[in-house]
């Protein structure tokens, strides 16, 4: 049945088959596309944003041009691209298929009855499950045809004969195509996305942890509930290319590439070569993809799957081959392994497949008894693929469950009682293709609509096209693929509205409506074209025409959507930010101090950055084939606790937050030569402090000054390695060492002096065992009577034996005059005795490797002082915390968030008079992260750190 025949039977009051009607609705159509070209341009303008009748202006010309479409079906040239229909299977082998497919059945039912009890026992079920989707597909080929094939699956058009010589034309501008997607997905990909984004890490770092022999199922749930499936695909990747920037980038760049060609297929498939080659193009070129598809992450493998399923499953009902179907509903199931809008592809499936039946012509009966068996192919082919995530899904809800409530607006619908927050989604996603496009730099441009104008008209056409012939089931399955694809974006929380990326299967959708059109105005010009006179004594002038029509849109596309991406968005500010240029910057930083023999020390922030850890991992393997995912070769630095750092041989790089810059007279403090410097990014804006000290200012730091009082008398003093004999205290009436004692771990100390040593800790005697946090304490030393050889210092750390107390210990260095002082408890409601005592010159205090209470644990503290206000006035004060935490000044408490469990930010204001003011602070963690900073401003200031000058600690 050709394209006409099925129109005219579904289709009433089609009108314009005569010349004159045509030459009517081709002006029409022109017109409209003229008018939508000035709409479209209009939306784009800054002023439009704030109008609406720029969009009825668009509204008018996608119905105007919809309409004349319609008036031009049955004009339009073309010929019906013929079914090819299976062949039925002998009986012989159709019984051996019929027994594969059940073999296939068991086996799956076998895999999940061993994995119901506990799906994490998974040995040994991925081998029969991949055995079982194979034999399902042998069966299902075997079976042959099944049912009957149905005519209005054949609907494709094409406007050239098939021929040898239009094959080979077809191919080569296939070919060319291919190749353009490939370079512009390749093209400068070393620096264009600026960087790697958290998620792709994220998930990236589980797969490492996979290859280095993490007890992962492939049938459980990862880094925020993504499917082991896809990160067992990560790492084979890296197992294959080495975990580094391009290997990450393949990742999604693979499935990305892969979506090129099969746009093509399912667009010719639907409506024929020249659309098919059109939708192809529009995707090659389409931004939208072109951004997505350099994230390493799995957001461009669902497109993939849903396309070839429906791709499959169209030609299965054209065909009526049981391969198809099978292909159809098992590559569906392999999509749930993927990304979590895979969900959205199933539905897509199965309304269409409901639509299917009920929209036939014929009738539902004659509908179901010419295709359900292939449907029923299909569903078991996707049940058989899905079963062994649904264990997991079904045994544990909350990994079904989790992202999606998270993320859902509909947790913004409950917390405002309103429906307003949804109502604004659909408002943005309206919005999303013309005008403003995602607004976040990690996902586009910001501002830039996610159509370039000449598809944005075209899909915008097309649309309403496919509402005004909503009897055709092409249309309808594009248009439940836009609606539902979308939901990904107007379903997600108001504050991440709109998405593209979680929308992104909506996009083969919007290239496939808007090649439709493309086609059909082509195919309607070649034609009028023809019948012109001038084109009689000049054949070549229509087909030169019409091919000038269609170079006019996808070179337009092409030339505005790779200048858009390799120009403005490859140079704009919030692009950069986008993708954590301050994790990228730290990870490119340390890898290549480390790489020239340097000590590096992160800030708490930047230690467990996973673009450092995921690069670095890559760097060390290849190289000596060590795993740095838990030992790693660089440390933490906590500058209120850990400075100074030891001298161990080498120049160090200190890379903290650009907060610190304010108090970075802490450091200079220590190090006077040290460098430091804010590293920025482009605009001059804060990006992280980097500090580099030369290996000889670490050592002039180290050590302890001996103060020998002569026997004579005379006094002398000497700046030694550690506490020893030496012919300088020779024959000495008494010896006294002083500097600071620095410890790498919190732990329980205890300190075995030799015999005539005592030894004090922060003035106290250390006579018995105690419990001291990592960080810096004042140390002196006490000798009753002459050194003699083997005077020194042990410790007991913990259960550990006693050892000397290594030299990298102990500096020259008083305790600190400034800052509050830090007291804390084993336990949650500042109870009991306290565990210890310690000053922190300003609070800007993480915890991401060692909590101050080692086994890390709950604990609480408190931060007491005096706050020196040098000029009278109103001052406001802020408080980020995570667990909880309470500022009290003056006695007056000015903020508190005592939530458990997250992070509690507050703010207070306070009228201060100059001078002194008692301040305390305090704080507890109960488990997950854990933080505590403090800010202040003045009067037409910024917010800093409370720096230690400000600070006068109290006493223990």
């Amino acid at each position: 049945m050709s394209e006409a025949e099925i129109m005219q039977a579904t289709t009433a009051g089609v009108t314009g088959s005569t010349e004159a009607g045509a030459r009517r609705q081709l002006l029409n159509l022109a017109a409209a596309v003229g008018v939508g070209a000035v709409a479209v341009w209009l939306l784009r303008q800054p002023w439009a944003k704030t109008v609406f009748w720029p969009w009825l202006v668009l509204l008018f010309a996608m119905f105007m041009g919809a309409g004349a479409l319609r008036g031009l079906e049955l004009w339009l040239p073309g010929e019906t691209l013929l079914p090819r229909l299976a062949a039925y299977a002998g009986a012989r082998r159709r019984s051996i298929g019929i027994a594969c497919f059940v073999a296939a059945v068991l086996a799956v039912a076998w895999v999940v009855l061993r994995l119901w009890p506990d799906y994490q026992q998974w040995h040994g079920t991925p081998a029969v499950w991949i055995a079982a989707l194979v034999l399902l597909l042998l069966g299902a080929w075997l079976i042959g045809a099944v049912g009957r094939g149905s005519p209005r699956a054949a609907t494709a058009i094409s406007l050239w004969k098939d021929s040898r010589r239009n094959r080979w034309l077809e191919l080569a501008v296939f070919t060319a195509i291919f190749i353009l997607a490939v370079f512009l997905r390749t093209y400068r990909l070393d620096s264009m996305p600026p960087g790697i984004y958290v998620d792709e890490t994220n998930g990236a770092l589980d797969a490492l942890y996979i290859n280095e022999g993490r007890d992962a199922s492939p049938f459980a749930t990862g880094w925020y509930e993504t499917p082991n499936g896809y990160l067992y695909y990560m790492a084979g990747m890296f197992r294959l290319f080495g975990a580094n920037w391009y290997s990450l980038k393949f990742v999604s760049l693979i499935p990305a590439i892969l979506t090129i060609p099969a746009i093509y297929l399912l667009a010719r498939l639907l409506f024929g070569p020249l659309a098919g080659l059109s939708a192809m193009l529009l995707m090659a070129v389409s931004r939208w993809h072109l951004s997505m598809s350099r994230w390493g992450w799995n957001e461009t493998a669902p497109p993939l799957f849903q396309i070839l399923s429906f791709y499959f499953l169209i030609r299965g009902l054209r065909d009526r081959r049981a391969l198809d179907y099978a292909l159809s509903g098992m590559l569906a199931g392999l999509s749930v392994y993927t990304y979590l809008s895979s969900r959205l592809a199933i539905a897509t499936l199965i309304l269409y497949v409901i639509y299917w039946f009920l929209s036939d012509p014929s009738g539902f009966p004659a509908s179901l008894k010419r295709s359900w068996l292939g449907i029923s192919i299909l569903a078991i082919a996707a049940a058989a693929a899905v079963a062994p995530i649904a264990v997991t899904y079904m045994r544990s809800p909350f990994l079904m469950n989790n992202r999606v409530s998270e993320i859902s607006v509909f947790r913004d619908v409950k917390d405002r009682n309103s429906f307003d927050p949804l109502v604004s989604n659909v408002v943005d996603m309206l919005r999303f293709f013309h005008q403003t496009g995602d607004l976040q730099g990690k996902h586009n441009l910001p501002g830039e609509p996610m159509a370039d104008p000449f598809t944005g008209l075209l899909f915008a056409i097309g649309v309403a096209y496919a509402i005004l012939g909503w009897r055709d089931q092409r249309r309808v399955l594009l248009l439940l693929w836009l609606v539902i694809g979308l939901a990904g974006s107007f379903l997600s929380s108001q504050h991440e509205s709109p998405q593209s990326y979680r929308s992104l299967t909506a996009l083969p959708a919007v290239v496939m409506l808007a090649a439709d059109v493309l086609d059909r105005i082509v195919r309607g010009a070649h034609k009028w074209l023809d019948g012109q006179s001038l084109t009689k004594v000049h054949p070549a002038l229509a087909a030169g025409g019409a091919a000038a029509i269609l170079v006019v849109a996808l070179a337009g596309a092409a030339i505005w959507e790779s200048t858009v991406y390799f120009g403005r968005q490859a140079h704009s500010i919030d692009v950069l930010r986008g993708f954590n240029p301050t994790e990228n910057g730290v990870a490119h930083e340390t890898i290549s101090a480390l790489g020239a023999g340097e000590t590096v020390y992160l800030s708490p922030n930047f230690y467990g950055f996973a673009p450092l850890r995921f690069l670095l991992y890559g760097v060390y393997k290849a190289k000596t084939g060590e795993n740095t995912l838990e030992d790693r070769p660089y440390q933490v630095v906590v500058p209120e606790v850990n400075l100074p750092v030891p001298d161990e041989g080498h120049d160090a790089l200190i890379l903290l937050d650009s907060t610190y810059w304010l108090v970075r007279g802490l450091i200079s403090s220590l190090y006077p030569q040290a460098r430091m410097e804010m590293v920025t990014l482009p605009d001059g804006s804060p990006n992280y402090m980097r500090v580099e000290i030369a290996e000889s200012q670490l050592k002039a730091l180290q050590g302890l000054r001996e103060d020998v009082t002569l026997a004579n008398g005379q006094h002398k003093t000497y700046t030694v390695p550690d506490i020893s004999a030496s012919a300088d205290n020779a024959g000495s009436g008494a010896v006294t060492w002083t500097g600071a004692l620095r410890l790498e771990h919190g732990n329980r100390y205890e300190i075995r002096p030799s015999e005539g040593l005592q030894v004090y800790i922060d003035g106290e005697p250390m006579d018995s065992p105690r419990y001291l946090g990592r960080g810096l304490y004042s140390l002196r030393v006490e000798s009753s009577s002459v050194p003699t050889e083997g005077t020194g210092l042990s410790w007991k750390i913990g259960d550990a034996d006693f050892v000397p107390i290594p030299p990298q210990a102990f500096f020259q260095l008083t305790g600190l005059d400034h800052g509050l002082l830090g007291t804390y408890w084993d336990n949650v409601n500042w109870e009991g005795a306290p565990l210890f005592h310690q000053v922190a010159p300003f609070l800007q205090l993480a915890w991401p490797d060692e909590q101050p209470i080692v086994p890390n644990g709950p604990f609480s503290a408190r931060f007491t002082g005096k706050l020196h206000v040098t000029d009278a006035g109103p001052y406001d004060f802020k408080v980020e915390a995570d667990d909880g935490a309470r500022l009290t000044i003056d006695g007056t408490v000015l903020g508190e968030g005592m939530t458990a469990g997250q992070p509690n930010n507050f703010q207070g204001s306070m009228l201060l008079a100059a001078g002194d003011h008692p301040i305390q602070l305090d704080y507890f963690q109960q488990g997950g992260g854990s933080a505590l900073r403090l800010y202040w401003r003045s009067l037409d200031q910024d917010w800093a750190p409370v720096p230690p000058e400000a600070l006068i600690p109290a006493q223990p």
